[in-house]
């Protein structure tokens, strides 16, 4: 009998860029940041806290209460 059953769902059951990017589009607004859809698939598949302190330079900080706050 199976008692557990994973899935990946990160773009192997659904497609989940335009929630990632509209997230993300819609943290950076909070911050006073503009930027074009197309620059924010590169937040899709890595942590966004990993991704706030790359691309962004956010802190540890930052990068927490950024990423904790996205809908």
């Amino acid at each position: 009998m199976i008692k557990y059953l994973l899935f990946d769902l990160d773009g192997t059951i659904t497609d989940s860029a335009d929630g990632i990017t509209n997230s993300v589009s819609y943290a950076l607004g909070n911050l006073g940041i503009s930027e074009e859809k197309s620059n924010l698939y590169r937040f899709v598949g890595p942590p966004l806290v990993d991704s706030f302190k790359e691309f962004y330079g956010f802190d540890e900080k930052k990068s927490r209460g950024r990423s904790a706050s996205l809908p």
